[in-house]
């Protein structure tokens, strides 16, 4: 008889005896919400493209077929709950141009420097060969200072992964976060309990595993079972911000839903609250509409704020503070923050910097702990 994860892929046209399988193997995990026992797995082919270059050690992958057989296997660990697995369809090996491997060595730090480097590997990977229907991941071996890994939405759907994180090691935990991206689960904004999509802050661990909510688990499972990688796509409030909840709250209970709003709005109701972590059973009352307006407020930044000059304070912590001892040492810092700016933020010449001491520094310069600087 043929395994569930065997029928998926004949399913989807793939060759069976090429799939690398991996198998979902549970250690323990962490106290989570779960589904139905009577939820059927879902499996997800993945394509997986490793970047090799001879010019460049940040893109040259260094995982082999078991070390990327077990990456897949601890991921999974916190997809399990969900009854998502995630498999690897075949694996690839895309050569860098020196020339291409040398722009991406370049590319500074920060958000600028990130979008800069996607685009660079982008050119070196094609999504000629990407798996349709299915998930593509791009494995380089670091993606620097900036982030772990991201999920490219558009144009292609695509995952990409830096083996070694800013933590300086292999973290399976980054590629379920991003996995979860990939089934449309935004960052979230109310679980703070390690959650798996957690961004940057306090509440994140470096654990092995990490827990969904069962609205996250039904979200993902929505979007999986659709086979493909979410698609964002632009839905226009139907009234001004400050209107909106009493627009939306049309019985006047105190809570939006998607099964009270106008046939025309559902589709907005229903990304609003995916957008607060929510599924469209569920609904948003208004102080958690509120934090969440706010929420999106900070990420744009108002004209006076100025621009983002820096990473937020608790990103840096949370990418650098390996031992989570909640202090920096040059040698964490190395690589987040430049010698100078240590040194400047160490008032107390002890050899490390805590938030504080990296707050009250920036403030000095009219640097804001979220890393924007004061309007003049």
């Amino acid at each position: 008889m043929k395994s569930d994860i065997e029928m998926n892929l004949k399913r989807l046209g793939m060759n069976v005896g090429s799939a690398l399988m991996i198998t979902i193997c549970p250690f323990g995990l962490p106290a989570a919400e779960s589904t139905g026992a009577n939820e059927e797995l879902i499996s997800l082919p993945v394509r997986v493209f490793r970047l090799k270059s001879d010019a460049s050690e940040k893109i040259n992958c260094t995982l082999d077929n078991p070390a990327l057989s077990k990456l897949f296997a601890v991921a999974n660990e916190s997809w399990e709950p969900a009854k998502i697995e995630w498999t690897i369809e075949s694996v690839r090996n895309i050569r860098a141009s020196d020339e291409l491997a040398r722009e991406f060595d370049a590319v500074p730090g920060g958000k600028d420097g990130m979008r800069k480097g996607v685009q660079i590997l982008s050119r070196i990977y094609s999504a000629d060969g990407f798996l349709e229907p299915g998930f593509n991941l791009v494995i380089v071996e670091s993606m620097g200072p900036g982030a772990g890994g991201l999920f490219r939405a558009v144009p292609d759907g695509e995952i990409i992964y830096g083996n070694i994180s800013p933590r300086g090691k292999s973290v399976p935990a980054i590629l379920a976060h991003e996995f979860g991206h990939s089934l449309s689960l935004p960052h979230t904004i109310f679980e703070t309990n390690n959650n798996l999509m957690m961004g940057a802050g306090p509440g994140r661990k470096p654990t092995r595993t990490k827990p969904l909510t069962e609205s996250q688990i039904t979200l993902a499972r929505t979007q999986a079972a659709k086979g493909v990688p979410f698609r964002p796509t632009r839905l226009n409030a139907p009234a001004a911000p400050d209107k909106l909840f009493e627009y939306l709250d049309r019985d006047e209970d105190g809570t939006i839903t998607v099964e009270e709003a106008e046939t025309k709005q559902q589709p907005y109701v229903r990304n609003l609250l995916r957008l607060a972590s929510r599924a469209p059973g569920d609904s948003l009352t208004k102080n958690e509409f509120d934090l969440f307006q706010l929420r999106n407020k900070r990420k744009q930044p108002p004209s006076n704020q100025g621009r983002r000059v820096a990473p937020p304070v608790s990103q840096i912590f949370s990418r650098a503070d390996k031992n989570d001892d909640g202090k920096l040492s040059a040698k964490e810092a190395k690589g987040h923050v430049p010698s100078r700016n240590f040194k400047m933020a160490d008032r107390n010449e002890d050899g490390f910097v805590t938030q504080d001491e990296m707050i009250a520094t920036r403030k000095r310069f009219g640097i804001s702990a979220e890393g924007f600087r004061s309007g003049r």
